[in-house]
């Protein structure tokens, strides 16, 4: 092994281990993080433009920027949440709808009948969609605890050559065991903001 294989192997181990152990925090954090970046560039834009339209004193300007870019990052963090939401609507509207136009094709295989697009096909497949769509919004937690412990279990199975001759059930072991971790950490979190709202 060379020591660029070395490095990643290292890189990787790294990765699946925080993804495995914070996972739903680091998506959590980065996309609140990304949301207030946004945020404080357009805040500073607006403000420097409504400085100019305005033509401030220099006092005044540095205190429409710092009150602008604040407000921005305040609405980057609110634009953030909606985004996420909307993009788990999303995705969970998609694979609704595949999973009902599955099992309207599955129906049709089984009652030897020709699939065709009647309404009652498409009124099921609507249906599907828009039930996955409303569970992906409400379930986002969990769905990010589990990507995160897959895609962290994948990194630290394959980062150790060791682990290779029993490969499944390491990472069976590694993926049951962030998701059980994860959602403890979760719960446990969620119930302390309750506890101090």
């Amino acid at each position: 092994m060379n020591d660029y294989q070395a490095q990643m192997l290292v890189i990787q181990t790294i990765l699946g281990a925080s993804l495995c152990l914070g996972g739903w925090v680091i998506v959590w954090a980065g996309t609140r993080l990304f949301g207030i970046v946004i945020g404080l560039g357009l805040g500073f834009v607006f403000g420097e433009l409504l400085s100019l339209v305005l033509n401030l004193a220099p006092d005044q300007h540095q205190l429409t920027l710092l009150a602008c870019s604040l407000l921005g990052a305040v609405a980057g963090i609110f634009l953030a949440r909606i985004v996420t939401a909307g993009a788990f609507a999303v995705i969970g509207l998609l694979f609704g709808a595949l999973l009902g136009r599955i099992g309207s094709e599955v129906f049709f295989v089984v009652t030897d009948s020709q699939f065709e697009w009647t309404r009652s096909v498409m009124g099921v497949v609507a249906v599907c969609a828009a039930v996955f769509a409303l569970l992906a919004v409400f379930l986002q937690r969990f769905i990010i605890i589990v990507v995160t412990s897959y895609v962290g279990a994948a990194f630290l199975t394959g980062a150790f050559p060791a682990l290779r001759e029993h490969l499944v059930w390491w990472f069976l072991a590694f993926f049951t065991g962030a998701i059980v971790w994860q959602t403890l950490f979760v719960t446990k979190l969620a119930s302390n903001k309750k506890a101090e709202g």
